[in-house]
């Protein structure tokens, strides 16, 4: 199962990570939306931090076209480079775990959340880019 959540009756709470297709338009909770648990977002958090500096966890930042194509190149080396290991370790400096224990709830079933994780940058990628088709941007909501 993907880490990336697009029916919005698998959230429970609002601890959430929201990408929207265009710019923030004052809402959250958009059905053409995408979630993420904070969690899971921290794997691909660092890739947008490089190419989008004025991006914040706590704040919703708008991210134009050119900005996302960087951001998903990378994101698809970084597939690559998780479909091509066989532990976390290998990609460990291009991921943030987010929180304490997150290492070590990954490591205890590493092989599954390799392919969790490897299946979530699949969809997510896959998503912006059908997103950017018809969008100038898109929005990260964060906390």
């Amino acid at each position: 199962m993907s880490w990336m959540i697009t029916d919005q009756s698998r959230l429970g709470g609002t601890c959430y990570i929201e990408v929207q297709p265009g710019k923030y338009d004052g809402t959250c909770w958009n059905a053409q939306s995408v979630y993420f648990t904070e969690e899971h977002f921290g794997f691909i958090e660092r890739t947008i931090v490089r190419h989008c500096p004025k991006y914040s966890h706590y704040a919703f930042t708008d991210i134009n076209k050119s900005a996302w194509e960087a951001i998903l190149a990378d994101l698809d080396r970084l597939h690559a480079k998780v479909g091509s290991s066989s532990r976390l370790a290998d990609f460990r400096g291009d991921v943030d775990l987010y929180f304490a224990d997150t290492e070590q709830r990954f490591l205890k079933s590493e092989s599954e959340n390799l392919k969790s994780l490897q299946q979530m940058l699949n969809d997510f990628v896959r998503w912006a880019r059908k997103t950017l088709e018809t969008q100038d941007s898109m929005a990260v909501l964060g906390m």
